[in-house]
């Protein structure tokens, strides 16, 4: 079974950030929006995904936990790389389960959302170029981050 509850985070909602990693609702264009629409959509309809979908505290490339990244595990965040601009074309679906799929499309656009229980998931982020944030080698929060920092801290302890 999959998610029967997609809610917006308040911050993403009716939030005012407006740069290439990080963009609210509200600042968003209609392909975009669309494109969250899109998901929900699917989701409902317990439809498969094209994109890239992984844990924002896993690395792709050794899928090592990072130890200094606790706060997105804590928080279960994820990311799933929505379109329309796929930059590879995958071989396999993601399930509308949403588990682990890194053989799914890549694409510079993703969705940000955290998996609150086996069928609540909250949507916090949207990203219209997503640069990878966490970097086996040598990962460290940045000052200002818009959304895996502070913001994350926030979301992990703030109740739904």
């Amino acid at each position: 079974m999959g998610f029967s509850k997609v809610r917006f985070h308040d911050e993403f909602r009716g939030g005012t950030k407006n740069t290439p990693f990080a963009t609210d609702w509200n600042n968003l264009n209609t392909t975009e929006k669309a494109r969250v629409a899109q998901f929900i959509s699917d989701l409902s309809q317990q439809k498969d995904f094209e994109g890239t979908n992984k844990e924002s505290w896993i690395c792709r490339h050794s899928l090592s936990v990072i130890s200094t990244a606790t706060i997105y595990k804590n928080s279960n965040a994820w990311h799933y790389h929505c379109g329309p601009t796929y930059i590879t074309i995958g071989t396999v679906k993601t399930p509308f389960s949403l588990i682990r799929n890194l053989s799914g499309s890549d694409s510079e656009q993703a969705l940000h959302y955290m998996k609150i229980s086996a069928h609540i998931l909250t949507i916090f982020g949207y990203s219209k170029n997503h640069i990878p944030f966490l970097n086996e080698k040598n990962f460290s929060y940045k000052p200002g981050h818009p959304y895996f920092s502070a913001l994350l801290r926030k979301f992990a302890s703030k109740p739904f």
